[in-house]
Parts: structure tokens; sequence; C-alpha cells
């Protein structure tokens, strides 16, 4: 089955010319945020924080960036460089945006929530030269994520915040010392500007990479469908943790379409609903898991400003978005992948019907396929895997042979999804073929967690699964083989992680004991049985 939109000539199942289509250009995103600077430097973004809040404008967050690009020059850094950011959703991330594609450089945004070993990985494989990072988050001072990122690869630290280490350099002097002048507008839009890690199903998390035209096509797009001018009144209200794709797009936007924005850097329910109230939101992006904090805290919320709330990044129940639709906001499913951030999407126009029990159709420039095991298309209505391409598709990852079981010849991106198509040209994702648990929007490997897991004296084997959650969509549970005479908690469990390196929100918060793993005669394991066990509540649970 093949499902398109807006496309021409597509059924040849060949590369396609995104030039020739009009989806990608000549210019980078240096060129379009200065534009957007210029045509709506007075709108205001509002940065909520109970660290750095800050409230500035488009044409202001320009200009510092700007100056922090030109003391990166005066600091030795060239164009090609890696920049790594660990930075919470403060104003500080988004004039760093600005100035890397100033600069030319490549970014490279990961989550706060990331652990100091997860960092040090992420700088190695990227070959970071430069890293931005905090010296207290949330009233913890970072001393073993800085000690870590004062380490080869990186050259030179930069700490927003007072008390960086010794050899570290201040932000603010960074920006005190940097003079605003005309952004690079220069430089190849196809080359890799950005790398944003994505837990993988085999493991290790990969660095995907994408250029100023796939993030350009996807914000001209996407799910939000801002246009150039967007509508008088809109207003959006962003929540989605930074070090994630839909993060770096929402800022991409805000600067490239001066669309007034607020943007919180902890998610708390009750705050959220009082800033829609008295800000007039009137769009936002969301996990399962902060449509479930809403809309238990939003009781008396006067839903009437919100015209589209966009629901994904983990699997929607239709439940949700009929409680949604029951409160007056029309909430929509969206699906896509860091390596293809928005592949289609359902409409707040669509019936509830619709938006409830489907992901919609390819969004525009966007194609879909749904094959069987030997590749070819299914049926309308027969499940298979989802394969993917558009002008927004990534380049490729860091690692050239994670690309080979990734992409495949004519452009087709693999997504590790199965699902079904309708009449209508409606995708429906049915099921994961990736072995990854989908936390609140956060990816989490099984394969990453059972193998740290594995190395506990106590466990003799494990198998790690998702396991349903009504507030963040899945948490993890871990199914383990103990070794004679042997115990094991969830306390130990979460300490043992940590000492391996993980961040928190990847530790199982259910351990179930099992005197074996079912497992084909190949040894590969047969996780739908434990899914089934998990269900009828079986085996001991600690």
């Amino acid at each position: 089955m093949i499902a398109e939109t807006d496309m021409t000539d597509m059924t040849d199942m060949t590369d396609i010319d995104w030039y020739a289509a009009g989806w990608h250009g000549t210019e980078t995103l240096a060129a379009v945020f200065a534009r957007g600077a210029g045509n709506h430097g007075e709108v205001v973004v509002q940065f909520v924080s109970d660290d750095r809040p800050s409230i500035t404008t488009v044409a202001e967050l320009h200009r510092r960036g700007l100056r922090v690009a030109a003391g990166l020059t005066e600091a030795g850094v060239v164009a090609g460089d890696v920049v790594l950011c660990q930075l919470p959703n403060w104003a500080e991330a988004a004039v760093l945006l600005q100035a890397t594609v100033a600069l030319g450089l490549v970014l490279v945004p990961v989550a706060p929530v990331a652990s100091a070993q997860e960092v040090g990985d992420i700088a190695r494989r990227s070959g970071a030269r430069v890293a931005v990072t905090a010296a207290v988050w949330r009233g913890r001072r970072r001393e073993e994520h800085l000690g870590v990122l004062q380490s080869a690869p990186v050259e030179q630290l930069v700490v927003v915040g007072r008390g960086g280490p010794p050899g570290s350099h201040s932000w603010d002097a960074l920006e005190a010392t940097g003079t605003a002048s005309s952004p690079r507008h220069g430089g190849d839009p196809d080359a890799t500007a950005f790398v944003v890690f994505t837990s993988g199903s085999t493991g290790a998390p990969k660095g995907v990479r994408h250029s100023h035209n796939t993030l350009w096509a996807e914000a001209r797009g996407g799910p939000l469908d801002a246009p150039a001018a967007p509508a008088p009144g809109t207003r959006v209200l962003h929540v989605l943790p930074p070090g994630h794709i839909a993060d770096l797009l929402t800022a991409v936007r805000t600067a490239a379409f001066g669309i007034p924005t607020v943007i919180m850097d902890r998610w708390d329910p009750r705050r959220a609903a009082a800033i829609i109230a008295a800000c007039g939101i009137t769009t936002m992006s969301m996990t399962p898991h902060h449509m479930q904090g809403l809309l238990s805290a939003a009781q008396d919320l006067d839903a009437g400003t919100l015209s589209s709330v966009l629901v994904g990044a983990a699997g929607v129940s239709p439940a949700l978005v009929e409680a949604a639709e029951a409160r007056g906001w029309p909430a929509f499913r969206c699906f896509g992948a860091t390596e293809h951030p928005s592949v289609c999407a359902s409409l707040p126009t669509d019936p509830l019907e619709v938006r409830a029990h489907t992901d919609g159709r390819p969004l525009p420039g966007n194609q879909l396929r749904v094959v069987g095991p030997d590749g070819t298309d299914m049926p309308t209505g027969r499940p298979g895997e989802v394969l993917t391409r558009g002008p927004e598709r990534a380049l490729g990852y860091l690692n050239p042979a994670d690309d080979l079981e990734a992409f495949l010849p004519g452009g087709w991106y693999r997504t590790g999804d199965l699902g079904r198509v309708d009449h209508a040209g409606r995708l429906t994702i049915t099921d994961r073929l990736k072995d990854i648990i989908i936390r609140g929007g956060e990816n989490i490997s099984a394969k990453e967690v059972e193998d740290a897991l594995g190395s506990h004296p106590a466990v003799a084997d494990v198998a790690v699964i998702a396991m349903p959650d009504p507030s963040l969509g899945e948490r993890a549970c871990a199914f383990v083989v103990l070794r004679a005479g042997r115990g094991l908690t969830l306390t130990e469990v979460a300490g043992h992680l940590a000492a391996a390196g993980l961040a928190r929100y990847k530790t199982p918060e259910r351990l179930v004991v099992v005197d074996a793993l079912p497992r084909l005669e190949s040894g590969k394991l047969r996780k739908e049985e434990l899914r089934a066990q998990l269900a009828a509540g079986a085996a001991r649970v600690r």
C-alpha cells in the first residue's frame, strides 16, 4: 500500500530531487533567521523557569546569537566544528542555535536528564570540540557532567551560570566579548548541521544527522502548518524537553516565523494550565504524559483559546483524544521519528473518529509504504512495516554502518513500526518492530537496559519490555532469572544501573522474577509471551 500527499510522479520508487520539487533550496537557516528577525523582530518569546526566567524578542535572540558567534570565532571556533549543548529550555539554548547556524557549525543537543557517562559518550562519538552546559540545574551542581565535558575531544567548555570549573569559559563573558555583525549566510545547506541522538533497538543511542534543508522543509510543512505569516493571534506553549527533534524544530519555527511562544523548562501541569489561560495559548504539542497531567490539573481551565493540540512522541490511546475532546480541546495524533520528524497527522478539523483512531494522512511532501516481510506492498487495510520518505528525512546516521539496515534504495526509511493504511489513505500504527520503550516521550532502548542489568551478579538472564501506563504511555518492566541463592530488589536495580551510567528515567519500574525466559530454539526471546504474562498478572513481582 502506498500513500502520498502533494507529490507528483512518486510511484517510481527512485530518489526524489527535492530541489526540483521545491522543498530544498540554496540558503541556510542563517539567512532564514536573519529574515525572521527583520520581519518579526518585535515578537515576544518568554522562557518560564525557576532558575533563569527570561522575556525577550525574536530580534534580541538573533542579536545575542550573533554576539555569541563572534565570541566563538575569537576563541578559534571555525565552520564545521561540532558544538554539544546540554542546556534546559533556557534563552541561552535558543541563542546558541542562532550562533551555530550563523557560523556553519554542527549543533548536538543533549537532554539535561542524560547522565554524565551518556554525555561523555555523545561528546566522543560526535567529536564535539565545544560543549555548552549549566553549572547548576534544578538546584543541583553538575560536578560530574562538568568533569566529563572537560575531557577529550572537548577543547572548550562554556558554562552557563556561576561556578564553572577552572579552565572553563563563562557564557556571560563569551557573549559580552562578541560584537554583533552580519550573519554568515553561506555554507552548504545540505551539509550536516545538527546531530540528534535517539535510542535505537540495537543498544547505544544513534546520532541522526540533519541538514539546514531537512529541518527547514519540516518547519515549513510539519503538522503545526506554520505559514510565513502565522494566523493573527497564534500563540504557542512549548513543553517538550530539549535534546529532541521536536524541541529543535520549535526553536526553528519561532525564530523563522516570529510565532509568539512561551517555553517551559520544567513540566508542571498546573503552571501550564495557568499559562494557557493567562497568555491565550492557541496551540501546543505534547506527549500522552503531558496531556494526562493537563487534563487532571486543568479542571476549571477555559479551553476557548486552544484551537489545536498535537499529541505524539509515544503511543496515543483513542481514549486520551476523546477525553481532550470532552474538555473542548481539539486534539489530534501525529506520527514521526527523529529520522523523519513528521510523516503524517490528522487535522484539528477532522472528525473525532479520525483524530482518535488514526495517525492521519501523509503531510505535504511525504510518502509512506506498508510492506510485508518480503518487502512487497501490502493491500489496503493489511498491516505491515511502515516505510517513509520525504524532504525532511534525515541524511543518515553518524555511523554509516547503521544506515545499511535503516535506509533503503529510493530514499525510503524503515521506521521499525507496524501499521496499516485505510481506503482514505490514513495510517494507523498498530505495533513496533523496534525494541523501544517510550516513557513520557523519552525513548529507552530495551537492549541497553538489558546489557547493563545483565552484568549484575544476581542476574542470570534478563529481558526488558514495555508495560502500558495511563500517564507516561509506557514504563520499563524487567523480567529476570536469578542466580541460585540470590535476591534482587528494584532499589538494587536502580543503584546498579546508575553506577553503569544510565539516566534515571531508563530504570525499570517493575521487576518480575521468573524461573526461565521464553526463547526460540535460536535463542531469540519471545517477548510477546512476557507481555502476555504481564497482562495476566503472572509471576512474582518485586
